[in-house]
């Protein structure tokens, strides 16, 4: 399985949350990347984009996995586009 944000340090990920907080899709992704993760850095971090999200992140990821959730992320728009400095 892919995962773009895998090597990504959790201070890049946190600096992603607050340039792309406009962006659902990178918030999504970010969040697909998150929910791999244990620490408690990246549990903060996921719950400030599920709470970013609101409702429509969790009622387009109920019943997802994380991969069906990066899946879901990596189809809407090309990672280029979402994060381009990637």
């Amino acid at each position: 399985m892919i995962r773009p944000l895998t090597q990504r340090r959790i201070y890049e990920l946190e600096a992603m949350f607050e340039a792309k907080q406009e962006d659902p899709d990178a918030l999504r992704l970010l969040g697909a990347e998150l929910a791999f993760r244990s620490v408690p850095r990246a549990t903060a971090l996921l719950a400030k984009v599920k709470r970013v999200l609101g409702g429509a992140y969790g009622a387009a990821h109920a019943g997802l996995d994380a991969r069906q959730a990066l899946s879901r992320a990596l189809q809407i728009r090309p990672l280029s586009q979402i994060s381009p400095n990637l």
